[in-house]
């Protein structure tokens, strides 16, 4: 008997969540220390990320919940509200983003490594690899549940 795909797709999206955290974690330290905004920056991005992903899963669990009473229509309204929470926060770290680039080319650049910087990009590319090569595995299972639709 088969295992369920959802187990399948549970598993690899916890692995991702759990691998992201870690790079974000590891990539705050490695900027605070080596004093590059750029990898300090992609470390709260990362763990941003996984605050978005989390209010992803509850709209999307709330939006499948019966009508009740109180909302005889449901709450559908959970994943627009998402949407528009994510594409604010996108936005801010757009901004924050270039604001912050444009202040470091004023400034005459940065005090960081470019050692550091490349050195990070290595690990963190080496291990981006890395689970998407262990998330294969699972992908197969979960693509294989799913079905065409038959328009």
């Amino acid at each position: 008997m088969a295992a369920d795909p959802r187990s399948h797709e549970r598993r690899a999206l916890l692995l991702s969540l759990a691998v992201t955290g870690a790079l974000g974690s590891a990539a705050l330290v490695w900027g605070i220390i080596s004093g590059s905004s750029v990898i300090l920056f992609d470390g709260l991005y990362m763990l941003a990320g996984i605050v978005l992903v989390a209010v992803s899963l509850v709209a999307a669990r709330t939006a499948e919940t019966r009508p009740t009473p109180d909302y005889p229509f449901g709450r559908h309204g959970a994943t627009p509200l998402a949407v528009c929470l994510q594409g604010a926060a996108l936005l801010a770290t757009l901004v924050y983003g270039a604001s912050d680039a444009v202040a470091v080319i004023v400034n005459g650049g940065s005090g960081a490594s470019a050692g550091s910087v490349v050195a990070y990009g290595i690990v963190s590319a080496a291990l981006s690899l890395v689970v998407m090569i262990f998330l294969r595995g699972p992908a197969r299972h979960v693509n294989r549940s799913w079905r065409r639709p038959n328009w």
